[in-house]
């Protein structure tokens, strides 16, 4: 697999502006994704004290799967396709909040799925330490996501 040169996420997240929520594609494998977050202070995620609620856990490792399909579609020279989470199931979240400024690694490995067929499955994992170093996951569970039809990206 011919690996993307990812300079910044925007380029494969369909996201724009705030709902970008992961900061850094740190690592590519061919059927996996590591991602970087550092929590921000967005007011419509953050409380008066700087917490996030756990459950937008649910939303960082979606878009480590979105980050993995986008750089999959940027390879094959496909235009940015969005995606709808249609399940999460075995769903396990953190007990606590995360905090302005924490950073989180997000894991994302595709289990089910061909590019073109429709629905795809990731199991994923939220850490707070690399789990490349063994860092425990925080949360966890099995995304099913729809994605849309892809389209080829013209040629310069």
């Amino acid at each position: 697999m011919e690996y993307f040169e990812l300079q910044d996420v925007t380029q494969v997240l369909p996201h724009r502006g705030d709902s970008i929520l992961i900061d850094q594609v740190v690592e590519q494998g061919p059927d996996s994704v590591l991602v970087s977050i550092i929590v921000g202070d967005s007011p419509w995620l953050c409380d008066g004290e700087g917490r996030v609620a756990p459950w937008v856990a649910i939303e960082y490792m979606a878009q480590a799967v979105a980050a993995f399909e986008g750089l999959l579609a940027a390879q094959a020279r496909q235009s940015q396709r969005p995606g709808f989470l249609v399940s999460v199931t075995g769903l396990g979240l953190p007990d606590a909040p995360f905090h302005s400024g924490d950073r989180l690694w997000a894991a994302s490995r595709r289990t089910l799925g061909r590019p073109g067929l429709g629905v795809v499955a990731h199991r994923c994992s939220l850490h707070r330490s690399d789990p490349r170093e063994g860092g425990a996951a925080l949360a966890q569970g099995r995304f099913s996501v729809a994605i849309a039809q892809a389209t080829e990206v013209p040629k310069p």
